[in-house]
């Protein structure tokens, strides 16, 4: 179907060049009208006809361009790269900022207990070796 609109207007293009050009001006506009119009017709580029390239390269140069990204603005004398989520979440928990996990409540209760001085020795021999 696409195939026989862009022949109709090529054959309605030609048919006005017809009465408004003459002898070798109209035969020269018949062959680069009809390759045109065959190039459009049949030519596919990754499976995708001509026709449909044409129009995304022609919309993506005609509208306007919205990018979703940004560049923070720096303070005068500051070379540092914004620190990343990821280490912001390391060094919280290596500084103890983050909040304690939440444990069963069984492990939570021994936790919260003393620990006795025998159980400090074997924690400060196991730290030792």
């Amino acid at each position: 179907m696409r195939q026989v609109v862009i022949f109709g207007i090529d054959a309605g293009v030609l048919f006005v060049l017809y009465f408004l050009l003459e002898g070798f001006a109209f035969t020269l506009a018949v062959i680069v009208l009809t390759a045109v119009a065959m190039t459009l017709a049949f030519v596919k580029i990754n499976e995708q006809p001509l026709t449909k390239i044409i129009f995304s390269v022609a919309q993506y140069f005609l509208q306007p361009r919205v990018y979703l990204w940004g560049r923070e603005e720096k303070k005068a004398g500051t070379n540092k790269k914004p620190e990343s989520n990821f280490m912001k979440n390391i060094k919280q928990l290596i500084g103890g900022e983050a909040p304690p996990p939440k444990l069963p409540k069984e492990i939570q209760e021994e936790a919260e207990k003393e620990p006795t001085t025998r159980e400090i020795k074997e924690v400060a021999e196991l730290l030792d070796q």
